[in-house]
This record gives C-alpha cells, structure tokens and sequence, in this order.
C-alpha cells in the first residue's frame, strides 16, 4: 500500500478516533472505509448520466463532506 497524507481540523480528527474506537479498527482503517464507501456512491450515482448520454468521461464535481 501507498501513504496518502492529508490536512484535517482537530475536530474533524477527534470524531474520526472517536468513530474508529467504536467500530474497533484504526483511524487509517476507517479512512480507507469511508473513501471506498464515497468512490461506491459517486459511481452508482455517475453510471445513469454515463450511460444515458454515451459520453466516455465523467465531470468531476466537488462534493462537501462536512
């Protein structure tokens, strides 16, 4: 596997360790979950507007994750 590093609040950091504890895996455990989980949603979502108009790239759109 590869690191990916990236910048979080302290709050956003403390719900995450928080979260991790509860479910009983790692914080990089549940980073890796929750951007799969994201990647699956953005796809299942994608795949209709793909399909409907042929086009064979996808507009990328940024999506707030509070």
């Amino acid at each position: 596997m590869k690191i990916v590093t990236f910048k979080a609040s302290e709050d956003l950091i403390r719900e995450m360790d928080r979260v991790a504890a509860e479910l009983g895996v790692t914080r990089s455990h549940l980073i890796r979950m929750a951007v799969q989980r994201f990647m699956r949603e953005y796809r299942e979502q994608e795949e209709p507007y793909i399909r409907s108009t042929g086009r064979d790239r996808v507009i990328v759109k940024t999506v707030y994750i509070p």
